[in-house]
């Protein structure tokens, strides 16, 4: 019972700070922690930060349902089951999430059907992968996520299929896509402050 006490203290006192630190921002709570930042995003000037960025909601539905097949979301898996022997390498990457933000992205207010695989994109294709460790994704018909080896098909980014035929991956053919001329930096002056506060 005070183990479970001691996790309702924590938890409290957490959403006591978080509470007290939106306050700051004149943030309200929404629902989920990624749709509140996304609406101080939005509401704290930092939206479209010199992108033109187009809102989703004016990109045509069928095109936002054929970029959203690229979306896998993310990997979890065991590579070994058992005791490790030998020297372990442990790699943490502090603020790995926000430091990727502040990339080169594509700005989706200018897009173009068809592939160009030099570009920011994504691309539907043909894939053959004979790897130790296979690299892309793929959706089984029941919705299972799969990284298998073989022929398969499905829609990726360029990135990741560009990464896929370093590693000794083949495109056997390209079904179609769309890519992106244009590129913008859209969270720079927002990760930038959000860090800033943070660390003061």
């Amino acid at each position: 019972l005070k183990y479970c006490q001691r996790d309702t203290e924590i938890t409290y006192f957490f959403m006591e700070k978080l509470g007290n630190f939106y306050g700051e921002l004149n943030q309200k709570i929404k629902a989920t922690v990624a749709s509140t930042a996304l609406d101080y995003w939005r509401r704290g000037g930092y939206y479209p930060m010199r992108c033109n960025a187009t809102r989703t909601s004016e990109i045509p539905k069928k095109v936002l349902e054929d970029w959203r097949q690229s979306y896998y979301g993310g990997r979890t898996e065991a590579f070994h089951l058992g005791e490790v022997r030998g020297e372990i390498n442990y790699v943490d990457i502090n603020s790995m999430y926000p430091f990727a933000m502040l990339g080169l992205l594509p700005n989706p207010s200018v897009y173009i059907k068809g592939v160009d695989l030099s570009a920011f994109g994504i691309t539907q294709a043909e894939v053959y992968s004979d790897m130790r460790l296979p690299i892309l994704p793929y959706r089984s018909d029941t919705g299972r996520l799969l990284f298998p080896n073989g022929n398969f098909s499905g829609c990726w980014t360029n990135l990741e299929l560009d990464y896929f035929v370093s590693q000794g991956g083949t495109i056997k053919k390209t079904m179609g896509g769309y890519f992106f001329p244009l590129e913008c930096r859209p969270f720079n002056n927002y990760v930038i402050d959000l860090y800033e506060r943070r660390r003061t």
